[in-house]
């Protein structure tokens, strides 16, 4: 075993990774690290207040949040709804979807399984280390 197998990108964990669901790619963030737990505690803080309790049922809007304000940061192959057009990626629609209770048990649940894969943030060598170490 190397342990180059193991070696993430840290432009990958920063700038976001590949996340292809169906035709449609997301780019995304890496949750667990520094950057990623400090802006979910200034999150928590700013949308709850400084004195609410860490409990599950804030979760899923946290997350929305998080999803929307810092890990997704482009996306690819995603079309307008009830049209042909392509939806291009800001913020302010970024917030629209994920925001939207609606996707919170789907989509906003398939990005945070996914931001946790660290497979997805893995450099390149790093990846064919990997694939050797699974024949």
């Amino acid at each position: 075993m190397r342990f180059s197998a193991f070696k993430e990108d840290l432009q990958k964990q920063k700038n976001g990774a590949a996340i292809p669901i169906g035709v449609a790619v997301f780019y995304c963030k890496r949750w667990g690290t520094k950057e990623s737990e400090e802006f979910l505690a200034k999150l928590r803080r700013e949308i709850y207040g400084p004195f609410i309790a860490n409990s599950d049922e804030y979760f899923p809007e946290l997350l929305a949040w998080w999803l929307a304000e810092y890990a997704i940061t482009g996306w690819e192959g995603i079309f307008q709804e009830g049209g042909d057009a392509l939806l291009k990626y800001n913020k302010d629609t970024a917030r629209q979807i994920f925001l939207d209770p609606s996707y919170w048990l789907q989509l906003n649940a398939e990005l945070f399984r996914e931001s946790q894969n660290y497979e997805r943030y893995l450099e390149e060598m790093a990846k064919e280390d990997l694939e050797e170490l699974k024949k």
